[in-house]
């Protein structure tokens, strides 16, 4: 009888701690935009204030400079952020945070974008300098070590939000063993919103991943 309790509780405890090991934690980084200024390489905004809510959390920071830009050790899952700038129209939005797209500072980049509100004068002086890193074509070339063995295009299908955030990425087709880094590669992409007659709309498209020797 000892024995069969034992078990139990020797499977419990394993159960536990595989559910436990599931958990993953990344942080969430922000880069705040004008779209007025969309076509100007001076359109990253900073002193934007931004709370966040979900998993238990209900933190706030101000994105006052360049060098603070998110929130850290977070659990994945779905967060509500609300945006304030002075001069600019309050935003909500929701992210789904997926830790498995994380780069190399274990961080997810979520870009979005704020309206000026014409009731007010904004500051043209929180508008900052910022290399971005958006895809700009259908296909990309991507050198791998020739010791990989697998080379070839994988076409990948694309849901891009309203601010130019890759929401989801599935394979169309090409070598499978090449596919997981692909969608990696395209969950991090970043790309100019989408505007009809001045309103940013979700979009598909495909990118190319090109693997070279």
């Amino acid at each position: 009888m000892s024995l069969r309790i034992f078990s139990i509780a020797f499977i419990f405890a394993l159960a536990s701690g595989a559910a436990f090991a599931q958990i993953k934690t990344c942080n969430l980084g922000l880069k705040v935009f004008s779209y007025e200024e969309m076509n100007s390489p001076k359109n990253r905004l900073i002193n934007v204030g931004v709370q966040l809510k979900g998993k238990g959390n209900d933190q706030k920071l101000d994105l006052s400079d360049l060098s603070n830009e998110g929130f850290k050790n977070l659990q994945e899952g779905t967060y509500k952020l609300d945006f304030q700038k002075s001069g600019y129209k309050k935003r909500s939005k929701q992210v789904e945070l997926n830790c498995d797209f994380v780069d190399k500072q274990n961080e997810v980049w979520n870009y979005t974008y704020l309206w000026r509100d014409k009731k007010f004068s904004a500051d043209d002086e929180d508008l900052v300098h910022d290399e971005r890193h958006s895809a700009s074509s259908s296909e990309t070339k991507v050198t791998t070590s020739s010791s990989d063995k697998i080379f070839g295009k994988v076409n990948v299908k694309i849901v891009i939000d309203e601010d130019g955030n890759v929401t989801s990425a599935s394979r169309i087709d090409g070598d499978k063993n090449l596919a997981d880094r692909a969608i990696i590669m395209a969950r991090r992409a970043k790309f100019s919103p989408t505007l009809i007659q001045g309103v940013p709309y979700q979009v598909t498209g495909n990118i190319t991943y090109n693997f070279v020797p």
